[in-house]
């Protein structure tokens, strides 16, 4: 699948952004397709960090594991997962702009196995679409909870 880039601008401060954006512990209160969040370690920021992220996409429960693999603060960071044949990662990174900041995301998936290879050739198309939808809604839920507290 190529590359998916979305963006949005948000009128708070880019520290601000940063808060929620990094806030995985209470994602599930900022992004309603999120259900729940389960740690598998004791990092709740930083390098490191594991956790059992369950969702709603497409109308079906899906659950994955996900880790924090770079940790540039108070600017970006990286969420590596592993499913389906796929190795997904997602960079976040907190732009300041005047006087708010723009959130972008980066989401790169690379088939692993044969499977995978073969999934993302045939469902790769559909998949970018549906992906885009659910990361623009996600940056967009974020932008609310940010500009809210103003």
């Amino acid at each position: 699948m190529k590359p998916v880039h979305v963006d949005v601008r948000i009128d708070a401060p880019a520290p601000r952004v940063w808060e929620v954006c990094s806030d995985i512990e209470h994602a599930a209160d900022t992004i309603p397709d999120i259900e729940r969040i389960e740690f598998l370690n004791e990092l709740r920021q930083g390098v490191g960090m594991r956790w059992r992220e369950t969702r709603r996409m497409s109308g079906r429960e899906v659950t994955e594991v996900l880790e924090i693999v770079e940790w540039n603060a108070p600017h970006s960071y990286v969420v590596a997962a592993r499913h389906h044949g796929h190795e997904f990662r997602a960079t976040v990174r907190v732009v300041p702009v005047d006087a708010g900041a723009r959130l972008e995301y980066d989401f790169h998936a690379t088939p692993v196995t044969f499977l995978g290879r073969v999934a993302g050739a045939v469902l790769g198309p559909l998949s970018r679409g549906t992906l885009t939808r659910t990361l623009t809604a996600e940056l967009e839920a974020i932008r609310r909870r940010c500009e809210a507290a103003r």
